[in-house]
């Protein structure tokens, strides 16, 4: 499977954030990660520069 579109990923930084509790942007990528059953080989698939992970690439864009 690959990375979902950045839009794809509202619903769930949205539900991460829902408890109204305070987390970290690890425990929020975790949270999307589960809920949109992306797999760990996906979650590392870098961007072509090589500088971050696209999936945490979309996950910062959903954030913005």
């Amino acid at each position: 499977m690959a990375v979902p579109k950045v839009f794809e990923f509202f619903e769930g930084f949205l539900n991460s954030l829902k408890d109204g509790k305070i987390h970290t942007a690890k425990e929020v990528r975790e949270s999307i990660a589960k809920e949109m059953n992306i797999s760990d080989e996906d979650k590392l698939e870098m961007l072509p520069s090589g500088n971050q992970s696209r999936f945490d690439n979309r996950v910062n864009c959903a954030s913005a």
